[in-house]
């Protein structure tokens, strides 16, 4: 990803597990001090960030629990002014996630983490207020729309589509059942 936002020209260093120590400490700074306008992280909690003017924190993939998703985002707007995280994620993501969860022992593990993947992927199919999702996840209340997350700023567009769903359900049963009249009298007549 680094290598790709630097072909477009944007200014960013990684940090990751792999690169030397270094080369990390070197990158962080970088970002810290201003000399970098973006840091691609395999874990930005795991980096100690402390600046306060950060505008994006994007998640390129699945967080796997809440809570540090939380963590992450809130590296975001210390500032007091606006900030915006955003998280992407494919169906792969979950596998991927899912595969590592089944290698867990002890199997109560398994099923706290299976439970917390769950609670992100209901945290990102939410259409209601997400401020209030997510701060009921830690037992807080929040009075409502927030006015502020996605949900809240352009309402999802909700259709019923009940009747049309009966109609094609219909419509493929009509079609299976005159197929397999038509394939019934085609058998009957080659005998």
């Amino acid at each position: 990803m680094t290598t790709r936002l630097r072909n477009k020209r944007f200014d960013a260093v990684a940090y990751h597990a792999e690169l030397k120590k270094d080369e990390r400490v070197k990158n962080q700074c970088a970002f810290i001090h201003g000399q970098s306008q973006i840091i691609v992280a395999t874990i930005a909690c795991g980096m100690g960030v402390d600046k306060p003017d950060v505008r994006f924190v994007i998640h390129a993939d699945l967080p796997c629990h809440i809570e540090g998703y939380y963590q992450e985002t809130g590296r975001a707007g210390r500032d007091g002014l606006p900030a915006n995280c955003l998280f992407f994620y494919t169906a792969a993501d979950r596998a991927k996630i899912e595969y590592f969860i089944e290698q867990k022992e002890p199997r109560p593990d398994c099923e706290h983490a299976q439970w917390q993947l769950n609670q992100v992927i209901r945290y990102a199919h939410t259409t209601g207020c997400r401020t209030c999702d997510l701060l009921a996840y830690f037992g807080q209340e929040h009075p409502g729309q927030c006015e502020h997350c996605d949900n809240c700023v352009k309402p999802p567009h909700r259709v019923d589509a009940t009747e049309d769903a009966r109609r094609l359900l219909s419509t493929i049963a009509r079609a299976n059942s005159d197929s397999a009249s038509a394939t019934s009298s085609t058998y009957c007549e080659a005998q």
